[in-house]
């Protein structure tokens, strides 16, 4: 007689079942740095530059916000960006600063920006509970872990080791946003025959997230201007194109 009894699933968060608008509750987290240029002349100076990602909780709606330095300025500049797009945000989940031991210091230092008493300060005027998961308990932001590695992922593929400007990291990491906000999340209907998913994106705009139609630049070669380049490494990593499940 097996006496064992079945191991149980755990609790999802209750976030995931309410009727809240995307990234109405969220998760940050960061990546970084990125070495970046100022501009397309050879001998120019280069400069680190971090991606601060937002993620819903209960859509897994993605925004990506690029900063430029690990000031709290910066980063409360970018913080100022994302609510004037996406909107106030209730509450923010995020790591705390002890999983980040024995990693990059830079990683350490972004979670330090989030406890600075200046950014404290501005999230209560605009009324937004931050929290912190619990020290050592990494699997607890395993959302936000999930979608930063995969917005990794795409940028190592799409620059191909290229020093790219901020403005073009700054498109570049626009259009990783759409690939992951068009990740299939289940399907539409029970038909076998229609491939339409849902996806974070159907939150966000209703529908699907249209490209703009653009031709191959897998085998242009002299690629002189900057923007064809950019867009022959995005063609080859796979970041546009239409999602299936």
């Amino acid at each position: 007689m097996n006496l064992r009894s079945p191991q149980l699933m755990g609790d999802l968060p209750p976030v995931r079942f309410q009727q809240i608008r995307p990234l109405e509750s969220t998760g940050l987290d960061f990546a970084g740095p990125l070495t970046t240029k100022c501009a397309h002349k050879r001998s120019v100076s280069k400069f680190k530059s971090y991606i601060c990602l937002f993620i819903c909780n209960a859509t897994k709606t993605v925004h990506l916000e690029p900063f430029s330095d690990l000031s709290t300025a910066a980063f409360l500049v970018a913080l100022r960006r994302y609510i004037a797009i996406r909107s106030c945000t209730s509450k923010i989940n995020s790591d705390n600063g002890s999983n980040f031991k024995g990693t990059s210091s830079h990683l350490r230092k972004l979670v330090e920006l989030c406890q600075q008493e200046e950014v404290q300060n501005f999230l209560s005027l605009k009324g937004i509970e931050w929290s912190f998961i619990p020290p050592y308990t990494p699997h607890f932001g395993d959302l936000w872990e999930s979608a930063i590695k995969s917005a990794k992922q795409l940028l190592i593929k799409a620059t191909n080791s290229v020093l790219l400007t901020f403005e073009e990291c700054s498109t570049l990491f626009l259009q990783i946003e759409a690939c992951l906000n068009s990740k299939p999340l289940t399907e539409l209907s029970p038909d076998p025959s229609d491939f339409n998913a849902l996806t974070p994106a159907h939150f966000l705009v209703g529908g699907p997230i249209h490209q703009f139609p653009e031709p191959s630049h897998l085998r242009l070669k002299g690629l002189y201007e900057r923007w064809n380049l950019i867009q022959k490494y995005v063609s080859t990593s796979g970041i546009t194109g239409p999602r299936s499940i």
